[in-house]
This record gives C-alpha cells, sequence and structure tokens, in this order.
C-alpha cells in the first residue's frame, strides 16, 4: 500500500517558557499606552523589547528563533533572523483578533504571558486562502483536510511560525483578559549565491541597528 507524504509542510515552532513572568517583566510589558484594534487591544509600543527589564524574555525568543531556524531553515554561512518589532495585545472576555498575517516579516511569533486555560490561537490552511473552498464531510480532520487548526495558547507557551500564514482568535471564552507578546523577525546577513546572480548581503535596517 502507497504512503502519503506531505510535501510541503508548514513548519510551526512550539517552545516554553518553564517560568513565571516576574512581576517586573509583567509591569515593564503592561506599562504603555493601548488603542483598540479589530475585537481587541493592542500596545503603542512596537519595540517592547528592547526594554532593560525584558532582557531574558527577549534572550529566550531569540534562542527559540535560532533553534527554529536551524531546523526549518538550515541556512550556512552568517545569515541569521533577527527582531524587528515586538507588541503587546491584551484580548477582552467575550473579544477576538481578526484573520491576518504579517508582512514585510520572515517568521512571526507570540508568547502567551497571563490569561486562561482554554485560550486559543487558530492557524488558517494557506491553500483555503488561494482559493480552494471546497470542504468535504470528514470521520476526522487533519492536516491534509481541515481548514484551519486551534492551538492551545496557554501562560508561557511561545508559538513561531512562517509570516505569511494568516491567524486569528477565536471569541475568548474565559474570565480574565489575555496578554500576549507578539513580535516580527528578518533576515541579515549574507544570502543566496553569486553563480546563481542571487547574491546579498543584508544589514540590519538602518532604524533597528
Amino acid at each position: 500500500m502507497n504512503n502519503i507524504h506531505s510535501l510541503f509542510p508548514e513548519p510551526l515552532g512550539t517552545y516554553d517558557l518553564n517560568r513565571d513572568i516576574t512581576s517586573t517583566e509583567l509591569a515593564a510589558l503592561k506599562e504603555q499606552s493601548w488603542v483598540q484594534n479589530m475585537g481587541n487591544s493592542v500596545g503603542l509600543d512596537k519595540s517592547v523589547l528592547d526594554k532593560k527589564n525584558l532582557e531574558k524574555i527577549r534572550g529566550f525568543i531569540e534562542d527559540c528563533l535560532k533553534d527554529y531556524t536551524s531546523k526549518v531553515y538550515a541556512f550556512t554561512g552568517d545569515a541569521e533572523l533577527y527582531l524587528t518589532q515586538s507588541w503587546v495585545n491584551i484580548t477582552s472576555p467575550g473579544g477576538h483578533h481578526h484573520k491576518h498575517s504579517h508582512p514585510n516579516s520572515i517568521v512571526s511569533g507570540t508568547l502567551y504571558f497571563e490569561g486562561n486555560d482554554t485560550d486559543q490561537i487558530e492557524f488558517h490552511h494557506p491553500m483555503r486562502e488561494k482559493g480552494m473552498s471546497w470542504f468535504f464531510p470528514a470521520k476526522e480532520y487533519h492536516e491534509h483536510n481541515c481548514h484551519s487548526w486551534v492551538m492551545p495558547a496557554t501562560v508561557g507557551k511561545l508559538y513561531l511560525w512562517n509570516s505569511t500564514i494568516s491567524h486569528s482568535v477565536p471569541e475568548l471564552k474565559g474570565k480574565n483578559n489575555r496578554y500576549s507578546l507578539s513580535f516580527n523577525t528578518f533576515v541579515r546577513g549574507t544570502i543566496g549565491e553569486k553563480q546563481q546572480a542571487n547574491h546579498l548581503v543584508l544589514p540590519n535596517l538602518p532604524f533597528l541597528s
């Protein structure tokens, strides 16, 4: 009998902080101005991980990015991903976050630092986004036949994914506000090959160096 192979799977990195967020870190994440978004609120500080009191969280995220890129992209030479923007989201009970992706980014991620045990994040199948709209009843749904996939968004969980993947937050069923730290990345260093006429040396973006 022939086997089924996943030719072009979408990698989702899952990591655990494995410690409590300190009161100092919580204050650094929460003490900022907020603006209403579509179904939730977002902090105006788009470089929140630059705060001195968040150095350990930033280090954890950067270590996870290195692990993710080494396993997914297997970069050679000096190419690496670095953080470009970082911000905090608040979703209140009954709230949600609309389906969206993150342009001008390679890998995006979210770390959950306060919320409910029932909180979730939903990732949407990229082929369904491109017009494959048929839907067949199934005995069970899996990575080959689903339109979307829901993952738990519990405190201390970090997810990393391809920034082009659409994702959303289902209606918040818990009693507590959900706080999450999101971020984008870009590549720096040498990419491509001179012999293939696609060689580039990418520095930090000027406003981020």
